[in-house]
């Protein structure tokens, strides 16, 4: 859907006005003038292992700058280990043996994408390479090296290794949002392609996507703030917020995007019961009670309301799985692993991936809180203590439950859950902060392995 230049008047239009103008574009002569002065330090390195962690991140992996000195750092150090015109398919196999293992699929993708990259090498450095500043054919050159979702991605790489590709996710979305109300638009795979021919037929193509994405970060969050924002009077989200219920947009686009937890009870009710253009017809199937409603899931719910627009179905589920779920309160002392189980069961039986959580408590082993520290594939989940420990440290814990689902329904502990739970254990144990129960939901059913006696194994 590639737009022409002419659909982004409006909203270039608009930002000439925009007080935090000049000093944006006093930072982006700035900071153009330091790339003029020398290039990134070691480019195409950065570059690659700025790739690699895109390509495993995408896929849910760890991909930090310790895991690519660590467990990743085979393929990490493969373009310093080798020649580049050498290269052969077989070299990358043998690099992803030695890593941590990948699902069939992310594998293809990332073996099929560095193999590409490095084919590239073998022909000579591309001139964009050497320019901090990348022109907008190179961008899209590098952007389509990355698999079809992951171009916004792949620039996001190229940020963090030192370039200034053409084209960011949140200038796209600021103009969306003000030229065509979209408050979460499509990001692939044709958003990247109609964002660059906007920019292209503009006199400025950097310092204008430079603005929007400035712009886009002071004003245009993941919930607008439409109320203090000087481009309002022109915007199409803000005049769809004013149309209805204050802040209704975001609340949709917060629950149709599985962020519903962040939202209280009154949000989630305003979500529900608002105005929408259709009438509230064809609800009767839903007026049934709430622990009936969190045994259907999202899903099901739209089976039997089809016009209903989805923040209103995600809101009515949110309610409902947490009328079911029996929360721990903060000060309340922790018993046993049902408690646990009871706390996180709704949350978990019916994810399509794992999840690792932490639950922290007090000397008196009350209850202070939980987090989420990674969200896994369909079968594994990776964990580093670093994640589990930090923010327990920073909230005062004296102990920890750690807790993660298994989407089979299955909770029986593997052999990478065992080895997973040890390490923390004994990081915990060197902290001074004990890990005192690993519980694994499975649908329904759950495993304690404190109960069972496999946080110690070497103290019988």
């Amino acid at each position: 859907m590639t737009q022409s230049p002419s659909h982004s008047a409006s909203f270039f239009q608009a930002l000439a006005g925009w007080p935090g103008r000049k000093d944006a574009l006093a930072l982006w002569q700035a900071r153009r003038a330091g790339w003029g002065q020398a290039p990134p330090p070691q480019p195409v390195e950065r570059l690659y292992q700025q790739l690699v962690a895109a390509l495993l991140a995408a896929q849910g992996f760890e991909a930090g700058d310790e895991a690519l000195r660590g467990e990743w750092a085979p393929l990490a150090g493969l373009l310093g280990a080798m020649a580049p015109g050498y290269f052969t398919a077989r070299q990358m196999t043998q690099t992803l043996d030695q890593c941590p293992p990948l699902p069939p699929g992310p594998r293809r993708e990332v073996e099929t994408t560095l193999t590409r990259f490095f084919q590239g090498m073998a022909e000579g450095l591309p001139p964009w390479l050497a320019q901090p500043l990348m022109s907008p054919a190179a961008t899209l050159a590098w952007a389509g090296l990355f698999p079809p979702g992951l171009g916004w991605a792949g620039l996001s790489a190229a940020r963090r290794a030192g370039y200034r590709p053409l084209g960011a996710w949140e200038s796209w979305r600021a103009w969306r949002r003000h030229d065509h109300g979209e408050l979460h638009p499509l990001g692939e795979p044709t958003a990247l392609e109609a964002w660059h021919g906007l920019l292209q037929g503009e006199e400025h193509p950097h310092p204008l996507d430079f603005l929007a994405e400035q712009f886009a970060r002071a004003h245009c969050h993941d919930f607008p703030q439409c109320g203090v924002c000087p481009l309002a009077n022109h915007c199409r989200v803000a005049a769809q917020a004013q149309e209805g219920p204050k802040g209704l947009p975001g609340l949709w686009g917060c629950l149709e995007q599985g962020e519903g937890e962040q939202l209280s009870v009154e949000q989630l009710l305003e979500a529900l019961f608002a105005a929408e253009h259709a009438p509230l017809t064809g609800w009767k199937p839903l007026l049934q009670p709430l622990r009936k409603l969190a045994v259907l899931g999202p899903v099901e719910l739209a089976d039997l309301v089809p016009q209903a627009a989805p923040g209103r179905l995600m809101a009515l589920f949110e309610l409902a799985r947490r009328f079911n779920e029996e929360r721990l309160t903060p000060g309340v002392s922790f018993a046993t692993a049902k408690d646990i189980h009871r706390h996180f069961r709704v949350r978990l039986r019916d994810a399509q991936r794992e999840q690792f959580l932490v639950v922290m408590l007090d000397a008196q082993r009350r209850y202070l809180g939980d987090y989420l520290v990674s969200l896994g594939t369909q079968d594994r989940s990776l964990v580093h203590p670093r994640e589990v420990f930090a923010p327990a440290i920073r909230g005062g814990a004296n102990a920890l439950v750690v807790v993660h689902n298994h989407p089979s329904g299955d909770p029986s502990p593997s052999k990478e859950d065992l080895n997973v739970t040890l390490r923390l254990v004994d990081a915990g144990d060197l902290i001074g902060i004990p890990v005192l129960d690993h519980v694994i939901v499975g649908g329904e059913t759950f495993v304690s392995l404190g109960e069972k006696n496999l946080l110690h194994p070497h103290r019988r």
